[in-house]
């Protein structure tokens, strides 16, 4: 008992630091005190769960008690470690990131420990173009409407990073830190490669960057009329045509 109010309060003292960082919109460490948070919860769910089916005898006394509870802990760890996590992290940080928003583009702009600067973003562009093989400005301005070069930007749909890939789209890109700006930009940009090859058309693409290949699709290889969609499209292709990059 005395084992389990420490891990209690842990955990809300975790808890009441995680909605801290939001507050003081430190997103870098929101992110991690979010991952250890998940990991303390995490256990302490498998330590109920182990005294729960101890008390209820489910598997029986003895020597086969213990074999099968074993197993069933084991199967369970394993479960854990092939997802590494149970998604209480991206949750917790989705709800506080909407109680506490990330600023908008012009405060972001004003705050350069949250903006990727000049020379790393020509650095990025550069690399992202060299390999999906996509034009540096199309990169460009797409990362510009994402996220304004923010690379801890969470939207309220949970799009994340420079390029705001969903958690589905990442993991489906092999991404493991969506937060890494290069890491994000080199998949994003892959699937943006990926969609242009699909689609054919360059509004296209950006309508299902935007909205989804399958909602393109289904609207018959048309832009799909949801204003947040056509306003998208519209704005990459402007800013696109706006840029005067002299990127080597």
């Amino acid at each position: 008992m005395v084992e389990r109010l420490s891990d209690l309060t842990l955990a809300n003292a975790f808890f009441d630091r995680l909605r801290q960082k939001a507050e003081s919109q430190d997103l870098d460490r929101l992110h991690e005190a979010a991952e250890r948070f998940e990991a303390i919860f995490a256990n302490l769910l498998l330590k109920s769960l182990r005294e729960s089916m101890t008390r209820s005898g489910l598997f029986g006394d003895g020597l086969r008690g213990e074999i099968y509870q074993g197993l069933l802990e084991e199967k369970l760890s394993e479960v854990l470690a092939r997802r590494r996590q149970l998604g209480i992290a991206d949750l917790i940080i989705r709800q506080l990131t909407r109680q506490h928003p990330t600023p908008s583009t012009e405060q972001q702009s004003s705050a350069s420990s949250k903006t990727i600067d000049p020379q790393q973003r020509e650095l990025l562009v550069k690399r992202a173009a060299q390999a999906s093989n996509l034009p540096a400005p199309l990169i460009y301005a797409v990362i510009e409407q994402e996220s304004g070069w923010n690379p801890l930007a969470v939207s309220s749909k949970g799009a994340k990073g420079l390029m705001q890939l969903m958690d589905g789209t990442a993991a489906m890109l092999g991404v493991k830190n969506v937060f890494n700006p290069l890491e994000n930009v080199l998949a994003g940009s892959g699937y943006l490669r990926k969609l242009l090859d699909e689609f054919g058309r360059l509004e296209l693409a950006l309508a299902a960057y935007n909205a989804g290949p399958d909602t393109v699709r289904r609207y018959n290889l048309t832009i799909p009329p949801f204003p947040e969609t056509q306003n998208y499209v519209r704005s990459v292709l402007n800013q696109i045509k706006a840029l005067n990059l002299d990127i080597k």
